[in-house]
């Protein structure tokens, strides 16, 4: 339990802005919409209001997701470097592009900028 300075920056940080993570989020969403996306035309017998409910699973989803992303030591540093080390780190790109990696491969999904996103055709 020793604290050196990388830890105590760690410790005492505080996020001043999550816009860093913005990326990280519209692109999880993507996935989601693309994956999950046709259950909000379905029938709702309950009277749920289709908004509500995707809302719901929506949180429900990103919650188990960025739980099981957190286990992951590669998207752990991305997140400190986007976050904590944000001023030293210059190469922000590096870090999204790690993250995106990571969320692209847990579902086996691409993103294409002419495409979008595409499932990954395995042999």
């Amino acid at each position: 339990m020793l604290e050196d300075t990388f830890v105590l920056k760690i410790r005492t940080h505080t996020a001043t802005s999550l816009k860093p993570l913005y990326g990280f989020y519209e692109n999880l969403a993507g996935v989601y919409r693309y994956k999950f996306g046709e259950t909000q035309l379905e029938f709702l017998w309950d009277g749920q209001d289709h908004q509500k409910k995707y809302e719901t699973e929506w949180s429900d989803a990103f919650d188990q997701w960025t739980t099981a992303f957190c286990s992951n030591e590669q998207f752990l540093k991305a997140i400190l470097d986007l976050t904590v080390f944000l001023p030293e780190n210059r190469q922000v790109h590096m870090a999204e592009n790690r993250m995106n990696y990571i969320i692209l491969q847990h579902f086996d999904v691409k993103i294409h900028k002419s495409h979008g996103i595409v499932d990954i055709k395995v042999a």
